[in-house]
């Protein structure tokens, strides 16, 4: 869920959703904030948009039910023109933006590697 940006937003934003969640937050932010100082300080935030169960509708869900920790990492949002529709093409797609957190989730994941 990293195609599009939230519509109307200035910042790169990315959210976690999944069984415990709040634990990566936490701690892809203090990894961020450890390696890349304050430029990317409460990068990730928590699920913004609780309401709509985007955790249940997710393909981890079913991880999560058996207790295994099992995240999606999102910037759009439920309200997005394209979420779930056939007009979900390439043509669509920020792929900078895409670029610049999957760099980031790299980062991350190099880290918890070593």
């Amino acid at each position: 869920m990293l195609g599009r940006n939230r519509e109307f937003e200035n910042d790169i934003q990315p959210y976690i959703i999944g069984y415990k969640s709040h634990i990566q937050v936490k701690k892809y932010n203090a990894i961020l904030k450890n390696d890349l100082k304050k430029k990317y300080k409460n990068y990730f935030k928590y699920d913004l948009f609780p309401t709509q169960n985007l955790d249940k509708r997710s393909d981890h869900y079913s991880f999560n039910q058996k207790n295994i920790n099992a995240i999606t990492i999102m910037l759009s949002s439920p309200y997005d023109i394209h979420y779930h529709q056939i007009t979900d093409e390439i043509a669509t797609l920020d792929f900078d933006t895409m670029a610049q957190v999957v760099q980031i989730i790299l980062h991350i994941v190099a880290n918890i590697a070593k």
